[in-house]
């Protein structure tokens, strides 16, 4: 079970960093639908991530405080964090 928990805390990780790249790419209009892909790797990252702390808190695979599931859930939620920004500073 250990090794599954920890395969899927990397891939949370991953999910997630890819998310907040293509944010970033779309911030600076490099990739035009860049959006769209990290808002689906968030989607992905934080089901993933989600799993991680699930198993993790019921084997205790993990006992350090930041673990990869947690690091891959704060990157998963850029996108999302964006849009809400974005759409909050353009209210009327």
């Amino acid at each position: 079970m250990e090794k599954i928990t920890q395969t899927i805390g990397a891939l949370a990780l991953f999910l997630g960093t890819v998310a907040a790249a293509m944010t970033g790419f779309y911030l600076i209009k490099t990739i035009p639908f860049a959006i769209i892909v990290a808002l689906m790797c968030g989607l992905l990252g934080f089901i993933s991530s989600s799993a991680y702390v699930m198993l993790n808190l019921r084997y205790r695979v993990s006992e350090k405080k930041i673990t990869p599931g947690l690091i891959g859930l704060f990157l998963s939620s850029a996108p999302v964090i964006f849009i809400l920004v974005i759409n909050a500073m353009h209210k009327p």
